[in-house]
């Protein structure tokens, strides 16, 4: 496949993504097959995530987060400074400019009004914030825990306060302007080698922007929600768009051309099926974040005494009749473990056990029945 060739279906691809686990993996394994064009089709997730709707959006950021994930995951495979690894550099760098478009500013010109109002750009904010922190987590951001810290409170100040007092709309045209990154520069000397001294380092600068782009919604998301709360005029405003649109018997007419074509012309818009489709993608990738939930973080991969006293009085007494399978089993595999010799012990299956049980023979108690058992 020719580098066009694998744009275009690169293209084609993103633009149907889902919220599926493989179909994300399957692109990233696409990639990482064409690493050697990544300066051909990388391109094209900017110039697709501009175009698809908010769930195909948050749906290529979930993709990038498995990209990152796949290629830090194995370091023997894509060592620092090889084709696949350039991916991790390019995504991160692009992370501020990404988050923009996954977390859209909302038009002020060239909607109706009523439109206007049916948009919701903060949808994908706290699926945009679990990627941002399985990121930052993979890629050691030191200022991680200060930024999940501070997501957590209130982030709005006094004189949000008195704006939301004066009925004064949430202005979040700065949180989109960007300072241009220092690597743009740097990628034009052929001489910089600073990829392969630093390759920790060169995160931090995108990383910080995009956790500042994330904190800046979260406070634009408590902004409104508070607006929402006590300014009755967006609540009697809200009611009555909710009546024109549902009344029985009424109808309603177009102010302006744009009104009068289908309300899936902006991508910005969810249609109701759009929003099913919606529900059922959360669900995915809130399966996806439970996977990671029974992970501890053990540095040295040792056991401490608390974590080892809190399992064992957490367990209650073995039963010296209903426990007697466990128990013989547990014996037979100290057996082995204290001759050290596993081919002269062969580990007897629970199967085996329960077949000799089930015919009326209960199983043979083999060796040492209290090594600490008995107590528990």
């Amino acid at each position: 496949m020719d580098p066009f060739e694998a744009r275009a279906h690169f293209g084609k691809q993103l633009a149907t993504l889902t919220a599926s686990k493989l179909a994300a993996q399957n692109l990233a394994k696409f990639l990482i097959h064409y690493a050697s064009i990544q300066d051909d089709l990388f391109p094209a997730v900017l110039e697709t995530i501009m175009k698809v709707d908010l769930n195909t959006r948050i749906s290529i950021l979930q993709f990038l987060e498995e990209l990152i994930m796949m290629v830090i995951a194995d370091p023997s495979r894509f060592p620092i400074g090889s084709p696949a690894y350039r991916y991790v550099e390019l995504i991160v760098k692009a992370l501020p400019k990404l988050l923009a478009e996954v977390i859209p500013q909302k038009p002020k010109a060239g909607c109706d009004e009523r439109e206007l109002q049916k948009i919701r750009c903060l949808t994908n904010l706290p699926a945009s914030y679990s990627i941002m922190v399985e990121i930052s987590k993979v890629l050691k951001f030191p200022a991680l825990s200060e930024y999940t810290d501070k997501y957590g409170t209130a982030l709005l100040t006094q004189n949000d306060v008195r704006n939301i007092k004066n009925d004064i709309q949430f202005d979040d045209s700065s949180l989109y302007k960007f300072v241009p990154d220092e690597m743009d520069d740097a990628e034009k000397n052929e001489n910089a080698v600073y990829p392969l001294l630093h390759p920790e380092e060169i995160f931090i600068k995108p990383l910080t922007q995009a956790w500042n782009f994330i904190i800046g919604k979260k406070r634009q998301s408590q902004y409104e929600r508070i607006m929402i709360d006590t300014c009755s005029s967006h609540l009697e405003s809200s009611n009555v768009e909710h009546r024109d649109y549902n009344a029985p018997g009424t109808k309603s007419i177009p102010n302006s051309p744009s009104q009068s074509s289908s309300p899936t012309h902006s991508p910005l818009l969810l249609t109701q099926r759009q929003m099913l489709r919606r529900i059922e993608a959360d669900r995915e990738r809130q399966k996806k974040g439970k996977e990671f939930l029974w992970h501890v973080k053990r540095p040295d991969n040792k056991i401490h005494k608390p974590e080892f006293r809190h399992i064992w009085n957490s367990l209650g007494q073995f039963d010296p009749k209903g426990d007697r399978l466990l128990m013989d089993e547990l014996n037979a595999l100290y057996n082995v473990c204290k001759g050290g010799k596993s081919k002269q012990h062969p580990f007897p299956s629970k199967a085996h056990s329960l077949n000799g049980h089930m015919r009326g023979h209960p199983p043979q108690r083999r060796g040492r029945a209290g090594f600490g058992l008995k107590k528990r």
